[in-house]
């Protein structure tokens, strides 16, 4: 019984983990996708060569 309960608390954190990850990645995406346009190739050039 405990340990099913660990179990189901520990997927549950992984869930919210992955969630929270998810979001601050969305929230990324949006935010070089609403600068103006080829911000986000001036952004990734450094990192091109």
């Amino acid at each position: 019984m405990l340990s099913k309960l660990l179990k189901q608390n520990q997927s549950d954190q992984g869930h919210i983990i992955l969630r929270g990850a998810f979001l601050i990645i969305h929230q990324s995406w949006e935010a070089i996708k609403n600068q103006r346009p080829g911000s986000g190739e001036q952004l990734l050039r450094p990192y091109a060569m």
